[in-house]
């Protein structure tokens, strides 16, 4: 669903239940040869995801169920603690994003059919100094546990010129 502007600021969440994750060593993280966004999509090559839910990207949205992994249930409460704030509706997609250090991720706009209709939502649990978010070339203001939605149908662009991993939550909501 198209935002008539770059990001919407949609409130704080308690993030508590997931900042153990953002530690690259946390067991959980998968090998980056194996991540499926990281391998999947040319523009994530520097990132890895932690999916707790995800929709097959080749089927029809609207007509499938997401599959559900195991974080996700021992996650659970928290997960809709967090997405009450945007739907009465659980996501689609539900994963935390690492993004390497001294990396990016390259100036992109998403042009799969679900971010026509679908809203796409970070909340960021760890942002060292030195990384950078843009949309349309204007910078997002991201701090831990601040939900925010972003127009990723725009050109958008992550730079991070530090030595320490970004991470941050990502939803995607049917509407």
């Amino acid at each position: 669903m198209e935002l008539d502007t770059p990001y919407k600021i949609l409130g704080c969440v308690d993030i508590s239940a997931f900042t153990k994750y953002a530690d690259p060593t946390h067991p959980t993280w998968p090998v980056l040869e194996v991540d499926l966004r990281s391998s999947k999509f040319k523009t994530h090559e520097h990132t890895r995801s932690i999916l707790f839910s995800w929709t097959d990207h080749n089927t029809f949205f609207t007509e499938v169920t997401p599959t559900r992994h195991t974080l996700w249930y021992q996650n659970e409460k928290a997960i809709k603690d967090i997405c009450s704030l945007v739907s009465d509706k659980m996501p689609l997609n539900f994963m935390i994003a690492e993004l390497k250090p001294k990396s990016e991720i390259h100036r992109h706009r998403d042009t799969h059919p679900i971010f026509a209709w679908a809203r796409r939502v970070h909340v960021p649990l760890y942002i060292p100094d030195g990384v950078t978010f843009t949309i349309d070339d204007q910078p997002v203001p991201m701090c831990p546990g601040v939900m925010i939605e972003i127009a990723n149908t725009r050109y958008h662009h992550v730079v991070n010129d530090s030595n320490q991993h970004r991470y941050h939550i990502i939803m995607d909501f049917a509407p």
